[in-house]
């Protein structure tokens, strides 16, 4: 199974304060994908959770830990899938929705399915 790897950044000072590396994920092979959610930048943080806002969706969380998120894509179809995730910094949870926007945000990530 492929494996991708998305590396997620914590900024307290902007808007939204957790980003990730690639902003639309996109899946061209066919079948099951692992996605790996890693730390990055200069901020600690631990994960706290990753949601898939779209519904219905393919995509299936299997692990969160401190310091590792993996979730399973099935692409059996093609799609665009939003999602939030949160992390914890100094007892504050922080996520990547901006400010005073509800999920679905335009600007939130998302992982496109696309098939060969």
């Amino acid at each position: 199974m492929p494996t991708t790897t998305v590396t997620v950044s914590l900024d307290i000072s902007a808007d939204p304060p957790v980003t990730v590396s690639t902003q639309n994920l996109i899946i061209d092979s066919t079948g099951d994908q692992t996605i790996n959610w890693v730390p990055g930048g200069s901020t600690s943080f631990t994960f706290k959770s990753l949601e898939v806002i779209t519904d219905p969706n393919p995509i299936t969380v299997t692990s969160v830990t401190d310091s590792l998120v993996i979730a399973t894509d099935d692409n059996e179809a093609p799609g665009t899938y939003t999602y939030r995730i949160v992390v914890t910094s100094d007892n504050v949870q922080y996520s990547t929705d901006q400010s005073g926007v509800t999920g679905g945000d335009p600007g939130d990530p998302t992982v496109e399915n696309k098939e060969d």
